[in-house]
């Protein structure tokens, strides 16, 4: 008995969670669009979550009141499951979506960097903290251009999370670390040579293009920085490098 009892805690807890099968998602596809934002405001995680996977395949992209809400609702919403699939639907996205999730940056959760963290010891380009940087990254690489081209115009705390998308995206897409798209990179350094957390994503960013533009770059901080995390992190991207070169 107390199995059973168990059993049914754990999938009552799942969920809360937002935890949804796929007969349930299933059951759904004849919605609207209009019918699934409404289900977004439901009660039940479950239903919240079921919207947002349905939503993947009928969401006007362009259109940026719907991915405002969406967005919004992340801010939100608590359920683990449901902040996924929401997340994921976003990530499904193009560059309008891209762009408009540039605005968020930094602003849902807490979990950013605020100050100088601990240099990475993965072999790999580390997950981001914001959750919007993290879905940016995961979006597809046409959204590339996009990315960059916000960096120059982004106020400083959106910057400092919209590094970390485009160094994890062009990480894991090498045919993205040029040495042109890098020029933005190195017009960041001249601009935010003094702030100590921007030049540590920055050398950061570098292990994700293994060229030398990129060695000279962080040649460059070294000269100017001697907080022992931005130092370590330098080191750590130049094997990075040398081990391409």
């Amino acid at each position: 008995m107390s199995d059973i009892f168990n059993m049914k805690s754990n999938k009552d807890e799942l969920r809360r969670r937002g935890f949804v099968d796929d007969s349930e998602v299933d059951a759904c596809v004849s919605f609207t669009q209009d019918e699934l934002f409404q289900k977004m405001n439901s009660t039940l995680a479950s239903e919240r979550t079921e919207a947002a996977i349905i939503l993947r395949k009928k969401i006007d992209y362009n259109n940026s009141e719907y991915i405002k809400y969406l967005l919004d609702r992340l801010a939100i919403e608590n359920a683990l499951y449901t902040r996924l699939e929401i997340c994921n639907t976003l990530a499904s996205g193009n560059m309008h979506t891209a762009l408009v999730m540039c605005d968020y940056l930094g602003q849902i959760g807490k979990n950013q960097h605020k100050t100088v963290g601990v240099p990475s010891k993965k072999k790999s380009f580390p997950l981001q903290r914001d959750i919007i940087s993290r879905t940016l990254s995961r979006m597809d690489k046409s959204v590339f251009p996009v990315l960059l081209a916000q960096l120059a115009i982004r106020e400083r705390d959106k910057v400092s999370e919209l590094i970390d998308a485009v160094g994890y995206m062009a990480f894991y897409n090498g045919e993205l670390a040029t040495a042109t798209n890098f020029k933005e990179i190195e017009k960041l350094y001249g601009q935010y040579k003094d702030d100590e957390l921007i030049l540590w994503k920055i050398a950061l960013c570098c292990s994700a293009f293994p060229l030398p533009e990129s060695q000279r770059l962080l040649d460059k901080i070294e000269r100017v920085s001697t907080h022992l995390s931005i130092m370590e992190e330098i080191h750590r991207s130049m094997k990075f490098i040398e081990s391409y070169l």
